[in-house]
């Protein structure tokens, strides 16, 4: 008998232990619509997008040094595998892209140069960015690679993304910072930003062949963590961007 009130009495407290901690526990579970919120944004196979120019020294005539580079689609693009995640999920992703992005840059002297990437035209964020992701081939020289964002009353950032003093394909996320503004915390408004493009800074001191070897970098899958959740009201459409 009292074997049995033991067992009884132990199963009455793991039933309470077990209640309490599924109360303080909050399970995260994980729907259709979280998978969306990934968005490509380019994936470089100019097929369905072709915003960079691959027939000419595109950012020669708009750097104030007359920096040549060159874009050429590539193949193949990144084939990989990976694991990646926010704060809610995580997903694993099969990347088998046909083609990616190739950018050489002729440095013309030895000093320290930021060298801009632009497309023909700016890719424009449907909905509030929270992170930015792409991939990246690296050649093992410390160089840094960013992105350039412009928000909605035309202002510029320069969002470091990596040092590119690796080899081979790797994956990056760029969390875009609170103070580029994207709403009001007072009403609802969105105020959407745009990728202009990307940039490169040199470090000549660490490499003397840099006026003698061209630097290449690949880029492949642009995407963004983007949040298109809006709150319709009348008058929605008049934006305070002037």
């Amino acid at each position: 008998m009292k074997k049995l009130m033991v067992i009884f009495l132990i199963l009455c407290i793991t039933n309470t232990i077990s209640a309490q901690l599924a109360r303080n526990i909050k399970l995260k579970f994980i729907t259709p619509l979280d998978f969306k919120r990934w968005t490509v944004i380019d994936n470089f196979n100019f097929d369905k997008i072709n915003k960079w120019d691959l027939t000419e020294k595109s950012s020669a005539k708009k750097s104030p040094l007359a920096v040549p580079v060159y874009f050429k689609k590539i193949e193949p693009g990144a084939k990989f595998i990976q694991l990646r995640g926010d704060e809610r999920f995580f997903t694993k992703e099969y990347l088998n892209n046909p083609a990616c992005l190739g950018v050489k840059i002729l440095f013309p002297e030895l000093k320290q140069t930021i060298v801009t990437l632009l497309p023909k035209e700016s890719y424009k964020i449907d909905g509030k960015c929270k992170k930015l992701a792409l991939w990246l081939l690296g050649r093992g020289r410390n160089f840094d690679f960013g992105i350039v964002i412009k928000d909605y009353l035309n202002r510029l950032y320069y969002l470091e993304v990596a040092k590119l003093d690796f080899m081979g394909w790797r994956y990056f996320e760029k969390k875009i910072p609170p103070y580029i503004p994207q709403s009001y915390d007072i009403y609802p408004q969105r105020m959407t930003i745009e990728i202009v493009g990307f940039y490169v800074v040199n470090h000549p001191s660490r490499y003397a062949d840099i006026l003698y070897r061209p630097f290449y970098l690949y880029i492949d899958q642009l995407e963004g963590l983007i949040d298109k959740f809006t709150t319709q009201y009348p008058g929605i459409e008049i934006l305070d961007n002037w």
